[in-house]
């Protein structure tokens, strides 16, 4: 399954909690030892041994993209062995220029969606950003 199929279980789906909580768990851990591997034999630099995720959640996103958005930031953050990025996901602010870094929360996979969802996301509304002597209006 891919990364957003499991997280569609995950949200859509109450009672198939802890079988897509081991198959994310299986996906995550079978990407790190193929990129292991592919260290080890010199054919892979490692492509997740410095990143970090970041994941901007709009308001009119369908379930699907967001979905995608929540599962591979998700994945890029616990598939990172940098242990000051790993865990960790960065959020767009109010302000266009404002980033904002974020622990992810949770214990299992549905509160770290849950935790996503709500940090990851802009809010309803319009507001303004100025800077120098530009004025951005979005909502």
């Amino acid at each position: 399954m891919l990364p957003n199929e499991i997280i569609r279980y995950v949200v859509e789906v109450g009672d198939v909690g802890e079988a897509a909580e081991l198959q994310w768990k299986a996906m995550v851990e079978d990407m790190y030892l193929k990129q292991q591997q592919q260290q080890m034999q010199g054919q892979g630099l490692g492509k997740f041994k410095n990143c970090l995720a970041m994941c901007h959640i709009k308001d009119f996103m369908g379930i699907c993209p967001r979905e995608l958005a929540v599962s591979l930031g998700l994945l890029v953050s616990e598939l990172s062995e940098e242990m000051a990025w790993k865990g960790k996901v960065i959020s767009s602010g109010h302000l266009l220029d404002q980033l904002l870094l974020h622990s992810i929360e949770g214990d299992d996979l549905k509160s770290k969606c849950e935790f996503m969802v709500r940090t990851c996301s802009s809010e309803l509304g319009s507001y303004v950003h100025s800077r120098k002597d530009m004025v951005m209006v979005h909502s």
